[in-house]
C-alpha cells in the first residue's frame, strides 16, 4: 500500500506514520528525518538543507526531490510505503505524481490530519524545549503561516484527484490511528 500522510506541523504526522508503517509492514519515509540525518553528518547538501530548516523555511524542491528520489529508489519500498513530510506543496505533489508514474506506481491513499491552528501552536510550543531550532516560538509562527498557504494548494490538488481522506487529528493518538485504519480498510 502506497500512502501519504499530510497536515500542518504539529498535527501528529510522524506519530501516525510510524503506527501505519508498523501495522501495514511498510517503510516509513520522513523527509524531516532524511533532512536531519544529512544535516547531522555535515554533508554539503545537509548543510544547505539545515540553513533552510533553521530559518523555518521550506527546503527548496530541487533538494527535497533529490533526497527523496534517492530514498524511494531503495528496494524496501516495493511492498509499499508511508510518506510523511512530503509533499508539502502542489509543485512537490505534481513532481511526486510524475515520479510514481515513471516507476509505474500509484498512491492508494492520501490521509490529511485535520488539526486547528490553536491546537497546532500548543503542540509545537510544548516541543519548544527540544533542541530542534524549528520548534522555537518565532520559527513556529513562520512555519504555520508558510504551511497554511501551501497546505491549501496541496489539498486542492489531492481533492481534484479524489484520493484525499480527512481524519480528525485533534483526538488522542490511538483514536486517530483507529480512524486511519477505518479509512485504509477501503483502500486495501
Amino acid at each position: 500500500m502506497n500512502i501519504i500522510i499530510i497536515g500542518m506541523p504539529g498535527a501528529g504526522l510522524g506519530t501516525q506514520a510510524r503506527e501505519i508503517a508498523a501495522a501495514y509492514h511498510i517503510p516509513y519515509i520522513s523527509t524531516g528525518e532524511i533532512f536531519r540525518s544529512y544535516a547531522e553528518i555535515g554533508s554539503p547538501i545537509g548543510l544547505e538543507v539545515k540553513t533552510f530548516m533553521d530559518m523555518g523555511k521550506l527546503v527548496p524542491d530541487r533538494l527535497v526531490n533529490k533526497l527523496l528520489w534517492d530514498r524511494m529508489g531503495d528496494d524496501d519500498i516495493k511492498a509499499g510505503f508511508i510518506l510523511e513530510g512530503y509533499p508539502r506543496t502542489r509543485q512537490q505533489a505534481e513532481a511526486l505524481d510524475a515520479y510514481l508514474e515513471s516507476k509505474r506506481l500509484s498512491l492508494d491513499a492520501v490521509l490529511y490530519l485535520a488539526v486547528g491552528k490553536e491546537v497546532l501552536r500548543k503542540r509545537l510550543e510544548q516541543r519548544s524545549d527540544s533542541p530542534r531550532l524549528e520548534d522555537k516560538s518565532e520559527v513556529i509562527e513562520r512555519r504555520l503561516q508558510v504551511s497554511a498557504v501551501e497546505m491549501e494548494a496541496l489539498m486542492s490538488f489531492y481533492q481534484e484527484a479524489g484520493i484525499v481522506s480527512m481524519v480528525n487529528g485533534e483526538q488522542e493518538p490511538d483514536i486517530v490511528f483507529g480512524k486511519i485504519q477505518e479509512v485504509l480498510q477501503f483502500h486495501s
